[in-house]
């Protein structure tokens, strides 16, 4: 197995960097207060690398607005209370407090993170000297560099410790080669694995790649952007080195590269050392427990492990609701294309994410009025009455966006619909049109006696109603273009495509059966007149009008459909030649009186049709004789002669 896969293997065992006990300690004090001060927070958290990692994950979240990726004050200034408490809490777990029960002076986890403090306070003071990397930046990137070297340690607690003692004799150059002798890989492979798996921001992650360097690699390779943030990186490290907190104590040091020779040439190492070994110091003190009475621990940790409980307990909810959401889409893409999704998609999303019931609301703005326009409820539980509806307070503003609504909301659109659903609380997210605007909400509660939602449900229903709102959409969208598809545009009539289809169907129908089947064309006559003398607009009205007197007068088994132009065909299944010519003469009969009575409106214009009529011809033994076209054409060929002989007339054929 290559280094490159025992890195990622063993990235699998590792949930985080370990806190220290004490600092463990303290973070759960802060905790515990009420609010927890952010400022405090950030003192601490600049003292810990493992908790500024969790921190880094969560504000380089690209779903979240906060503040510049490596300024960590700013990072815990931007997080809410729950936050916090939650770094807090992580800290103290068993799987990131593994520094607990192992030796930290022995594995050298101790000395990587007084290196790790050191390194982040020098950069911060390199950088305030230079105009090209912010300094608060530069601390989080310096407080990162060793996060490689600290997750060996954490990983192979004993190993760490047998390789500190062996690099006493040992050059510095040969450090990566006896890290990948004891581990079977290097801290700085280790390093770059993590910055990749835990999303750090990309800034970090060309820190960790390039920190250790050549000065050519980080002028060529390295992105512009960083170049100045990696080289005061590696300074820092010199310089925590020199103050006495090198990651690791060799018999014969590298000579620092030529990019770092450069940047302290104009640097006091000394003075520089002298406040690196103070803020040290300072960093060691702040991170002591302030409360040293042994019952007061106990009483933290007891407050800590409830609350953990309480967080486990939600987070598996939340996790049950998000596979929930990964169902209900997976249903969603089943269905496109199925008629309406709606019904389908609410009890999918009862039983995945264990509600009683859900509840399609339709919220008319202008008639003030909150209606009940879909429900449904799993067995056992009763349904809101569909259709039953409730005034609306206001102009809905109140409902505006997902949430979880109880009594104790003091907006009185959402007593109205917790008083419309029954229940005390409920989970609402709203369903928008194709202009974005809320055409009405989805409500998901658990019935009136039920139990209350818990936070992140409405997270998750909006998601869900979001992608219910997509598919609304798309069988809207999908039954327009099949109506377009079979639905002549201008006249309603049925399209050629259509037409053609359905004769088909009724040609192989008729075979099987020997039910016959016979159709009629029509043809408009002296069309082009109309057209002509009062323009395209009224002879498209005129064809309108002939659909619409021709759809009146026919069975709702028959069919009309526009063939072209003023060419229109009947579909008369059932019906023999003498049926279809007696239907076909009382059409041809209803649009000559239909002329006569709107005569003015056509300026006096003679409205009259000539048809052709045509059974299909089945052999004796039920074969069919002739195809759709053949069966038109003898229609037309008879049409022709109804024209002939002086139009307004039918003749049917042999």
């Amino acid at each position: 197995m290559g280094n490159l896969s025992r890195t990622h293997e063993a990235l699998l065992q590792l949930d985080a960097i370990p806190t220290p006990t004490a600092a463990a300690a303290r973070l759960l004090e802060l905790a515990l207060e009420d609010p927890p001060s952010a400022e405090r927070f950030a003192e601490l958290i600049e003292t810990d690398p493992g908790v500024a990692a969790e921190l880094m994950r969560d504000a380089n979240d690209p779903g979240r607005a906060k503040a510049p990726h490596l300024d960590l004050r700013a990072a815990v200034t931007a997080a809410s209370a729950d936050e916090l408490r939650r770094l807090a809490f992580a800290a103290i777990t068993p799987e990131s407090a593994a520094s607990g029960l192992v030796d930290e002076e022995a594995s050298g986890m101790h000395g990587l993170r007084r290196h790790a403090v050191a390194v982040a306070v020098a950069a911060r003071e390199l950088a305030l000297q230079r105009d090209d990397a912010g300094p608060d930046e530069a601390y989080g990137a310096g407080l990162m560099s060793a996060v490689g070297a600290m997750a060996l340690a954490s990983l192979r607690p004993v190993q760490a410790g047998m390789l500190r003692r062996r690099l006493l004799g040992s050059r510095q150059d040969s450090l990566c080669e006896q890290e990948r002798q004891a581990f079977g890989f290097d801290n700085d492979q280790m390093a770059r694995a993590l910055g990749e798996a835990w999303d750090l921001p990309v800034e970090m992650r060309d820190v960790l790649q390039f920190q250790c360097s050549s000065a050519d690699a980080v002028e060529h390779e390295c992105p512009l952007a960083t170049q100045e943030l990696v080289r005061i990186v590696r300074a820092a490290r010199e310089v925590a080195a020199a103050a006495g907190f090198a990651a690791h104590d060799f018999e014969q040091r590298d000579p620092p590269p030529g990019d770092v020779v450069e940047l302290l040439a104009a640097v006091d190492r000394e003075a520089l050392a002298t406040r690196v070994r103070d803020a040290v110091d300072a960093a060691d003190a702040l991170a002591r427990p302030r409360d040293a009475e042994p019952e007061t621990r106990i009483r933290n940790l007891r407050i800590a492990n409830n609350e953990l409980v309480r967080l486990l307990v939600r987070s598996e909810h939340q996790w049950q609701a998000a596979d929930a959401v990964t169902s209900v889409m997976r249903y969603v893409l089943q269905r496109l294309g199925d008629g309406d999704p709606l019904p389908g998609l609410m009890f999918r999303t009862m039983e995945s994410m264990g509600f009683k019931r859900v509840t399609f609301v339709d919220c008319d703005t202008q008639a003030r009025r909150l209606t009940v326009k879909l429900s449904g409820a799993l067995r056992g539980s009763t349904k809101v009455p569909e259709g039953s509806f409730m005034p609306l307070p206001a102009e809905g503003r109140g409902l505006s966006g997902p949430a979880i609504l109880t009594r104790d909301d003091r907006s009185p659109e959402a007593a109205a619909l917790l008083d419309l659903l029954g229940v005390h609380a409920c989970v609402l997210a709203p369903l928008s049109d194709a202009e974005g605007s809320t055409r009405g909400f989805l409500a998901a509660d658990h019935g009136p006696n039920g139990s209350l939602p818990l936070p992140g449900d409405e997270r998750c229903l909006s998601i869900i109603a979001d992608q219910a709102s997509l598919l609304l959409r798309y069988e809207r969208m999908s039954r327009e273009q099949a109506r377009m598809a079979t639905v002549d545009p201008l006249t309603g009539a049925a399209t050629r495509r259509r037409l053609m289809d359905r004769l088909d169907h009724l040609i192989s129908l008729s075979g099987r059966t020997r039910i016959p089947l016979s159709l009629a064309i029509l043809d408009l006559d002296h069309f082009k007149k109309f057209n002509d003398t009062m323009g395209h607009q009224v002879g498209d009205r005129l064809l309108q009008e002939l659909v619409g007197v021709l759809t009146e007068h026919v069975r709702k088994t028959d069919l009309v459909g526009r063939y072209g132009g003023e060419e229109f065909v009947v579909l008369f299944p059932g019906a023999d030649l003498a049926g279809a010519h007696v239907v076909a003469e009382s059409l041809r009969h209803e649009i000559f009186e239909f002329g006569r009575a709107h005569a003015a409106a056509y300026d006096h214009l003679p409205i009259s049709v000539s048809v052709g009529v045509a059974q299909l011809r089945v052999g004796e033994h039920g074969d069919v004789l002739e195809d759709a076209q053949a069966l038109i054409g003898r229609a037309d060929e008879v049409l022709y002669q109804a024209k002939h002989n002086g139009r307004n007339r039918v003749e049917r054929a042999a």
